[in-house]
């Protein structure tokens, strides 16, 4: 991400020295969201906030997003899957939890269903809904082209940044993680360099925030999990991250490539994103998602006769090229 990738930049002229203030002041817990009801639907915990979101606690324990509207007398809750509940409202505004609500699917098929008041539980600290940061820990990563031009053999660029932020359980710390690689006029400046840092964040309805008042980033939280935040998207996942960019450029294109590999327990993904720029021609991205297995030390993307493995440890994964037996090493993020 551009902007963590800035801020790595100045902490790094810094000799890391932290470039954000810290911690909120008291004051600020005024400007948060705060949760109005809590209520039960399914076995679901859905806490309605007063800026017009909403939280959802599955049964399994996941979570996610959504949103509500208030009109004619009812409240109408969407997720992030496109299913709605209606519900009647009280006269303060909240859902009337003595008559059933009715659900309605994507598909407009409808079911109605008992709802039950749950009671809020507050951080003693700040005040504020133990079930409203909905990062708490969690991890995501994000593949960005910051830079990508071609010319010439001579005047090109591809600058590569693979992030991952790890949001701690406390929901109070982010660990920013960095892979860098620069490669411009044909040579490499920054060969898959990893720094990491950690920052103070908060959430306040659907928007993050990193850093302190010096320059800040600032995220939006979208109802499918996923997080914006200066032009990158960051997709939440479990499990382990190894990376590895690269890029060659002659005189006719540039080839600029990223690839992460996520390995959760005996299952694993690839994925890549593909630059290519030829002289006169339009630029082309691309993107694969492979999935594969992994058993003991050995990691088998693809099926069948489309296969490649990989030698798998903590530090990295290790892919050998059976024709010339070149190696390409995925470091762990």
């Amino acid at each position: 991400m551009r902007k963590f990738a800035k801020i790595s930049a100045v902490l790094a002229a810094m000799v890391l020295a932290l470039a954000f203030a810290g911690c909120k002041s008291d004051d600020d817990d005024d400007d948060d969201a705060k949760p109005i009801q809590a209520i039960v639907i399914n076995g679901d915990v859905v806490t309605l906030y007063d800026d017009g979101t909403v939280i959802i606690k599955a049964s399994d324990g996941t979570t996610s997003n959504g949103t509500y509207t208030k009109a004619d007398g009812k409240i109408v809750i969407k997720d992030s899957k496109g299913n709605t509940t209606e519900a009647k409202s009280t006269t303060d505004g909240k859902v009337d939890t003595s008559e059933p609500v009715t659900i309605k699917d994507k598909d407009g098929n409808e079911t109605k269903t008992e709802v039950k008041e749950k009671v809020i539980k507050t951080n003693e600290s700040n005040g504020t809904s133990s079930t409203k940061n909905i990062l708490a820990g969690k991890t995501y990563y994000s593949i960005d082209f910051e830079e990508k031009r071609f010319n010439s053999a001579a005047d090109n660029r591809a600058k590569i940044c693979i992030s991952m932020v790890a949001f701690d359980s406390n929901g109070q710390k982010v660990k920013y993680t960095e892979l860098a690689y620069d490669f411009k006029k044909g040579a490499v400046e920054k060969n898959n360099d990893i720094e990491s840092d950690e920052f103070n964040y908060s959430v306040s309805g659907s928007t993050l925030t990193v850093g302190g008042d010096n320059d800040p980033l600032i995220g939006t939280i979208n109802s499918d999990g996923t997080i914006n935040a200066e032009g990158s998207v960051m997709k939440e996942f479990k499990g382990n991250l190894y990376a590895i960019a690269e890029a060659k450029a002659d005189e006719k294109r540039l080839l600029a490539k990223a690839h992460i590999v996520i390995v959760d327990g005996t299952a694993c993904t690839y994925e890549n994103r593909i630059f290519k720029n030829k002289s006169n021609a339009n630029p082309q991205e691309d993107a694969e998602v492979v999935k594969g297995t992994v058993s003991g030390n050995t990691l088998t993307l693809g099926e069948g006769e489309e296969t490649m493995t990989g030698s798998l440890s903590d530090e990295s994964i290790i892919f050998i090229d059976p024709e010339d037996s070149s190696k390409q090493i995925f470091k762990r993020m």
